[in-house]
C-alpha cells in the first residue's frame, strides 16, 4: 500500500481532531491522557499529522468517499436514480423535501470539516519551530485542500460562509458569514497562489499522493475558468503543459484502476485503500474501511443507486467512439464484466439499463471474491486530461480557435479517434462534446453546465429534460445551488438559505 496513505491513517487515529463548523462543544472534564491543542502543535512530527489529517477528510462520506458523486454525477444530466430510498433518488430529481438528509448535510458537513482541519494546521503551525521549508510545504498542503473544499462547496451551494480563521469553543460561529459568491472565489484564489508558490513539483515515493505545484496551478485555472476569467486562466495552463511533469497515459482505461494510480497523466487524487474492510461509514474511526463506495452506488453489481443517461451512451455508440467500454457498462455487449457478460451479472432486481464503468472493479474480481465493496480505487480529482481540454476551452474564448481544436485532437489521438464528429457546431461544442466523450462519470459534468450557464437559462433546461428526465424537476430559481441544511441555518445566525428553497 501506499506509504502515504499508511500515513494518512494514521495520523486520523493519532490526533486530536476538533469538530466541524457545527459541531464544537464545551467540556467541563479534562482527560489528562488526552492531547490539547496547547499540548500537540509543539514539533515537526504534529505538523505533519496535522496536514495528513486534513487529507483524510478528503475520504469522508460527504467528500470523496461517497455523497460528493451524487450531488455532481447523479445530479447531470449523465446521470439519474431509481434508488427505492426515496430521498436518495430525490438528490438527482432536484426535489430535496429535507434539507438535513444525510447526503446533504453530509456533503456540506464534512467539507466544512476539511476546513477547519486545514485551519487548524494554519493557526497553529506557523508558530512552531521546525524547517522553514518544510513548514511553508505543509502550509501550502493546507491551503490547497482548504482550496479544494471550498471550490466544491462555492460550486455546489453558492454563497457559502467563510471560516477564514479557526475559532473554537462559544465562539465557533463568529465570523462565519456570508460574504458573497466573489469573497468565497477570492479566498480560493488567495490559497492557491500561497500554494503555488511553495509546494514541490513532485515528491519521494513515501509521500506520493501529496498536492503538488501542478495540482495547485491547476486548480487555480479551474477556479479561473469557471469565474469566467479565460484570460487569467490561459497562461496557468501554458505552464502546466510546458512544464513537462504531466502527460497523456498509452491507456485510457488505466485512469480509473487501482493499477495504475498517481501516473504521468494524474495531476491529484485522493488516496483510497482496501487496507480496513470492515464496513462502510465507520467515519475514520481506528480499523474502518478507508476505501471508497462510489462503485458500489454506481455499478450494477451494488446497490445500484446511479445509472448512466441513454441519451449519452447511444452517442457514444452512434460515433464509435472508443472510450465507450471503459466509461459504460451497458446492454447487447460483447465486453465482459467482473468475468461475466452482461445477461451473467448480478444486477440489482436484475435491471437491463446503462451503468457507469469508470471507479469499478469490473477488470477485476479479488480472490476473497469482492466486487465494489470499499473499492481501493484512487480517485482522480484533476487529472491531465480534463486540463487539456480545459485549456481548449480558454484558448477558445480568447480567440485561438486552431489552438484550441489541436489541443482536442490531441486528446482524441490518445484513444485513436479520428476528427470530433461535432465540428459543423462550432468550436465551443466541439470542446463540450469532448468533455463528455472523455470525462462522463468524472464528476466534472455538473460544475461544466455551471460554467456554460445552463442552470440559469431556462430554455436550455427544457432542452436538457427531453435528455434527462429529471431535469422537468430542475427550477432555475435556485440556479443549481443545493440547499443550505437547515441545522446549520438554525446553528449559525448569519447564515440565509439559498434563493429558491
Amino acid at each position: 500500500m501506499n506509504y502515504f496513505k499508511k500515513l494518512i491513517i494514521a495520523s486520523v487515529v493519532g490526533i486530536l481532531i476538533l469538530g466541524g463548523i457545527t459541531s464544537c462543544k464545551k467540556l467541563d472534564l479534562i482527560n489528562p491522557n488526552e492531547s490539547t491543542v496547547n499540548t500537540f502543535w509543539v514539533n515537526k512530527t504534529a505538523a505533519v499529522k496535522g496536514v495528513n489529517a486534513i487529507y483524510a477528510a478528503l475520504g469522508r462520506p460527504g467528500t470523496y468517499m461517497q455523497w460528493f458523486y451524487f450531488v455532481t454525477d447523479a445530479s447531470s444530466d449523465l446521470g439519474f436514480s431509481t434508488s427505492p430510498w426515496t430521498d436518495l433518488s430525490n438528490i438527482s430529481k432536484f426535489t430535496y423535501t429535507n434539507y438535513n438528509f444525510t447526503v446533504n448535510y453530509g456533503t456540506w458537513n464534512d467539507h466544512y470539516r476539511g476546513i477547519f482541519r486545514a485551519n487548524q494546521v494554519l493557526n497553529y503551525v506557523p508558530g512552531i519551530k521546525m524547517d522553514t521549508t518544510l513548514k511553508n510545504r505543509l502550509l501550502g498542503e493546507a491551503h490547497f485542500l482548504k482550496a479544494l473544499f471550498y471550490y466544491n462547496l462555492v460550486n455546489l451551494y453558492g454563497n457559502v460562509p467563510l471560516a477564514t480563521k479557526l475559532n473554537v469553543g462559544a465562539d465557533q460561529l463568529k465570523g462565519y458569514r456570508q460574504e458573497g459568491i466573489p469573497a468565497v472565489w477570492n479566498l480560493i484564489e488567495q490559497d492557491l497562489l500561497f500554494a503555488q508558490k511553495h509546494l514541490p513539483t513532485k515528491y519521494d515515493a513515501q509521500n506520493l499522493g501529496r498536492a503538488t505545484w501542478g495540482a495547485a496551478t491547476a486548480l487555480l485555472a479551474k477556479a479561473y475558468m469557471q469565474q469566467h476569467k479565460y484570460s487569467e486562466a490561459l497562461p496557468l495552463f501554458k505552464e502546466i503543459v510546458a512544464s513537462g511533469i504531466y502527460s497523456l497515459i498509452p491507456n485510457y482505461e488505466n485512469n480509473f484502476r487501482h493499477t495504475d494510480e498517481n501516473n504521468a497523466e494524474s495531476i491529484f487524487e485522493v488516496q483510497f485503500s482496501h487496507q480496513f474492510d470492515n464496513g462502510p461509514w465507520q467515519d475514520g474511526t481506528a480499523g474502518s474501511s478507508v476505501g471508497t463506495d462510489r462503485a458500489r452506488n454506481f455499478s450494477p453489481v451494488g446497490w445500484s443507486d446511479v445509472e448512466a443517461t441513454a441519451y449519452y451512451v447511444d452517442i457514444f455508440k452512434k460515433y464509435h467512439d472508443p472510450r465507450l467500454n471503459a466509461t459504460y457498462i451497458y446492454p447487447n455487449t460483447t465486453q465482459k464484466y467482473y468475468g461475466l457478460s452482461y445477461n451473467a451479472m448480478p444486477r440489482t432486481g436484475g435491471r437491463v439499463s446503462n451503468w457507469f464503468n469508470k471507479y469499478t472493479r469490473s477488470y477485476y474480481v479479488d480472490v476473497a471474491g469482492a466486487r465494489d465493496w470499499d473499492s481501493p480505487i484512487n480517485y482522480r480529482v484533476i487529472r491531465y486530461g480534463g486540463i487539456l481540454l480545459l485549456y481548449a476551452e480558454a484558448l477558445h474564448k480568447t480567440g485561438n480557435d486552431t489552438k484550441a481544436l489541436a489541443l482536442v485532437q490531441q486528446v482524441r489521438d490518445r484513444v485513436g479517434a479520428g476528427p470530433s464528429p461535432f465540428l459543423s457546431l462550432g468550436v465551443g461544442k466541439v470542446i463540450e462534446w469532448e468533455r463528455i466523450f472523455e470525462l462522463s462519470g468524472e464528476s466534472q459534468r455538473f460544475f461544466d453546465m455551471r460554467r456554460y450557464g445552463y442552470f440559469t437559462d431556462q430554455n436550455e433546461i427544457n432542452r436538457i429534460a427531453t435528455i434527462d428526465y429529471e431535469f422537468k424537476h430542475f427550477r432555475t430559481a435556485t440556479k443549481g445551488y443545493l440547499p443550505i441544511p437547515t441545522r446549520e441555518i438554525d446553528l449559525n445566525p448569519y447564515v440565509k438559505q439559498n434563493p429558491g428553497w
